[in-house]
């Protein structure tokens, strides 16, 4: 009986190594404008990655990043697309700035 609980918990320790060693670097925080108000549905990736999220209705975004020191890329209509490299902060809260400009060209179509 103690063999096949040895034999056990070695095969499980084998088999949760990879998943104990992958857990990457968690980064939180709130997006706003430069007045201060809430922007949902920012993009938030990490840069040259696929990984990303989307900021919620209150413009929070919680992200698991691959380390602590990389670049996300902030983004969103009709604001300047912001790059910030996080340097293994926990948590960050982000200000992007109205970009008026490139919405002069924004086109509606309906079916």
């Amino acid at each position: 009986m103690i063999k096949n609980l040895l034999t056990y918990f070695i095969l499980l320790i084998i088999f949760n190594v990879n998943t104990i060693f992958a857990q990457g670097h968690l980064i939180s925080g709130s997006i706003v404008d430069s007045n201060g108000g809430p922007l949902p549905g920012v993009t938030v990736l990490e840069k040259n990655t696929s990984n990303g999220v989307v900021s919620d209705l209150d413009g929070t975004y919680i992200l698991t990043t691959s380390s602590p020191d990389v670049e996300l890329v902030f983004s969103y209509l009709g604001f300047d697309t912001k790059t910030i490299n996080i340097q293994g902060k926990r948590f960050m809260d982000i200000i992007l700035e109205e970009n008026i400009e490139s919405l002069e060209e924004v086109q509606v179509v309906a079916f």
